[in-house]
């Protein structure tokens, strides 16, 4: 009997975590702020770390349109993110970034955050680290 119920209960908390998963939408109206920021100057020193993780969050549309990367950066579409933050080591410090910093990158990081990863985002996203780069 007491294996009957277990099963039942691992089997409604595995339908209840991937129906959230299924149910994800990236756009809608809530918009978290999240206060953990990462400078330009910053970043520069910490490109090359072993366990750093540069994310490029901006949406789908946004990126096509101007598909350059930060050196050691990947792209991961946000709409995707139940998928993808599951393969994010939790030992790594992670930097994301958008087009300027803005609701994205935030929305992003407090998600990321809310699954346990070191995250912050970068100033002023992929348009203050070209002008920085001219």
């Amino acid at each position: 009997m007491l294996k009957v119920y277990l099963t039942i209960l691992i089997a409604l908390f595995s339908s209840t975590i991937f129906s959230q998963d299924a149910q994800f939408e990236f756009r809608n109206d809530d918009r978290p702020s999240f206060d953990q920021i990462t400078t330009i100057s910053q970043l520069s020193e910490k490109q090359g770390q072993k366990n750093l993780i540069i994310l490029d969050v901006r949406l789908k549309e946004d990126f096509e349109k101007d598909p350059l990367l930060i050196p050691g950066a990947s792209y991961f579409d946000p709409e995707n993110l139940p998928e993808w933050s599951k393969s994010l080591p939790s030992d790594s410090e992670v930097i994301v970034y958008c087009v300027a910093g803005k609701w994205v990158s935030h929305k992003v990081a407090y998600l990321l955050n809310e699954k346990g990863i070191n995250v912050s985002i970068l100033a002023g996203g992929i348009e203050a680290w070209k002008k920085s780069n001219d």
